[in-house]
């Protein structure tokens, strides 16, 4: 939905020299461009209603909701995941099925040489999955519990640094 993207940079917009997502999924890119939509409207009316400057909701100027392929991406894609140094995947539903949520091919392409490598030092958070650390470039660093209703009783987050 875009919620991760737009949040940060609503949350840091001083601290952030960009936010931006890449949705493989079409229809979830639509509903993310659907809620950025939503979102600025929100901010327009609240920052011409009157609010003082301590009220005005800022975001950082590089945001930006993509529609692009990790294993397959176009210069922009590439481009984004080059400056990248955090990353968010949601696998809840894609790596089920998969034994033991290893995302093999995710990791090799986000890892060493892969088509849209991450630089080193950056922080990539795997939502319901797991990276082959070893083999690809990234130290796993450890992981905790979200409690979601979504994914009941909860969903495991597992961050890793590239190497």
């Amino acid at each position: 939905d875009g919620i991760l993207v737009l949040g940060a940079s609503m949350l840091y917009p001083d601290h952030l020299r960009a936010s931006r997502g890449i949705e493989i999924v079409p229809e979830l890119h639509k509903r993310s461009l659907e809620f950025q939509t939503s979102f600025e409207e929100i901010m327009k009316s609240r920052n011409t209603s009157g609010a003082s400057d301590d009220d005005t909701v800022k975001s950082c100027p590089g945001t930006s909701l993509d529609l692009g392929n990790v294993y397959d991406p176009d210069e922009r894609t590439k481009d984004v995941f080059s400056e990248t140094t955090l990353a968010v995947c949601f696998a809840t539903t894609w790596s089920k099925g998969i034994p033991g949520r290893k995302l093999a091919r995710l990791s090799e392409s986000l890892g060493d040489n892969g088509a849209s490598e991450l630089p080193s030092g950056a922080r990539l958070v795997i939502i319901d999955g797991v990276l082959n650390h070893a083999t690809d470039g990234f130290d796993y660093k450890g992981e905790f519990r979200l409690y979601c209703p979504d994914t009941a009783p909860f969903s495991l987050a597992r961050l890793y640094i590239k190497k």
